[in-house]
């Protein structure tokens, strides 16, 4: 009895010293005082949907409405009857005219009380496996920094994530002030070896002011942003509405991207377009384009072309007939073609 009596008493101080190690650590550090709620979900058919950008005032083009949302698509947000829009060219999401309070909607792109708060916003389709693993931590962050050039994309996996419409990129939302972006993931066409992991913050959300994880003081980063996030008084348990578009990081929402015989066209969902005929030639066609019924029509800034092509499910069947394009690749494109 004796032993187990010293035993304990020599066992307390080091529990003692573990707790008191970690109550310091995490007054220096406060990396977190709540996480951000899990995020509502739309679930239309075997799909499911959540809505992480900020909202746009005005319909992007060559959207269409499609119908209302049922009672049972709508779940608890509260959107059951309100009408939402698609694209045909767009399979990772859909636009619904939702209300959103002023307290929402104001500095995001929305002025407060503008068209009654009501607002168009981008639910993107997402997988449901990937939502429900553990939430990324600050902590977590730190540790994978350490890794160095050893990091790789597996040591993300065990994180909950969303994919954007950039090939290649998820988001990894950690709290109401921070997320971690990844770009160069699988299935991203840059060359091996890109994978980079970049903290942003909410409080500046300049793309030149990326941080990449591995890139110095992660921790010091983060002490600095949150204090000006505790100045601005950030929730850290509140959901971050992204910018949206952001081309540079690339939730700009490419909503068509075909290939045919080497020559690419991709179609944006902000109405532009553009096509790269062949590695041979340094032109690329860029410019406007609209959908008239079963047809698309693209016409480049400069005056010089213009693509007809119809839509043929998820495909593009070119019109020779209604098109006037020339240049190196251009002989390939010949009627009746099928953009795959």
């Amino acid at each position: 009895m004796k032993k187990i009596f010293c035993g304990k008493w020599l066992l307390f101080p080091v529990v003692a010293a573990f707790i008191g190690v970690g109550i310091v650590v995490s007054l220096l550090l406060h990396y977190r005082v709540g996480r951000a709620p899990e995020r509502e979900i739309l679930r239309m058919g075997d799909e499911i949907y959540i809505a992480p950008y900020q909202p746009l005032s005005e319909l992007p083009l060559n959207y269409y409405l499609a119908g209302v949302l049922s009672a049972e698509s709508a779940g608890d947000t509260g959107l059951a009857g309100c009408e939402y829009y698609v694209n045909k060219f767009d399979k990772n999401g859909i636009y619904v005219y939702q209300r959103m309070e002023d307290k929402d909607a104001a500095g995001i792109g929305v002025k407060d009380g503008e068209n009654g708060g009501w607002v168009y916003r981008r639910w993107i389709k997402v997988k449901e496996e990937n939502l429900s693993k553990p939430r990324m931590t600050l902590e977590d962050v730190i540790r994978l920094a350490k890794k160095g050039d050893a990091m790789e994309e597996k040591d993300f996996d065990c994180y909950s994530y969303f994919e954007t419409s950039v090939e290649g990129m998820r988001v990894y939302e950690i709290d109401g002030i921070f997320s971690l972006w990844l770009t160069g993931a699988e299935g991203c066409k840059s060359e091996p070896g890109m994978l980079r992991a970049y903290l942003r913050s909410r409080d500046d959300w300049e793309t030149e002011n990326l941080f990449e994880i591995r890139s110095g003081d992660v921790s010091d980063y983060i002490r600095k942003h949150q204090e000006v996030a505790s100045a601005q008084n950030m929730a850290e348990g509140e959901n971050v509405l992204f910018p949206y578009p952001d081309a540079r990081i690339g939730n700009r929402t490419c909503i068509g991207d075909y290939w045919y015989q080497g020559a690419h066209f991709a179609f944006g969902d902000d109405g532009w377009g553009g096509f790269h005929l062949s590695t041979l030639s340094s032109y690329l066609g860029y410019g406007k384009y609209e959908v008239v019924g079963d047809r698309l029509i693209l016409d480049t800034y400069d005056g010089k072309h213009t693509l007809c092509f119809d839509l043929a499910g998820d495909t593009l069947v070119y019109d020779a007939e209604s098109s006037n394009i020339s240049g190196v690749g251009a002989s390939k494109l010949v009627d009746g073609i099928v953009l795959e």
